[in-house]
């Protein structure tokens, strides 16, 4: 809100576990993969394609007044753990 009135938009993208090279760990791990997933209200990780879309849609789509906002890309999990 700070700089909203210069035309600055500040919004945030809070990806959760997504399958990406820093998530390899989990990822590779068969065992760890499908616990993690059961935990994820949606049961399955995040692609990395999915959260570029949301950066894609911030960039190019959104309104102008869309500010401020922090956008939880993460199966549901922000909500569960409030």
């Amino acid at each position: 809100a700070t700089y909203a009135n210069r035309g600055i938009r500040v919004n945030a993208v809070a990806p959760g576990l997504t399958n990406t090279k820093l998530a390899s760990p989990i990822m590779s791990n068969e065992t760890a993969s499908q616990a993690a997933s059961q935990k994820i209200p949606i049961k399955r990780v995040g692609e990395k394609e999915e959260i570029a879309s949301v950066i894609k849609w911030l960039l190019v789509e959104a309104p102008d007044n869309f500010t401020g906002q922090i956008m939880h890309t993460d199966g549901g999990m922000s909500k569960v753990l409030v």
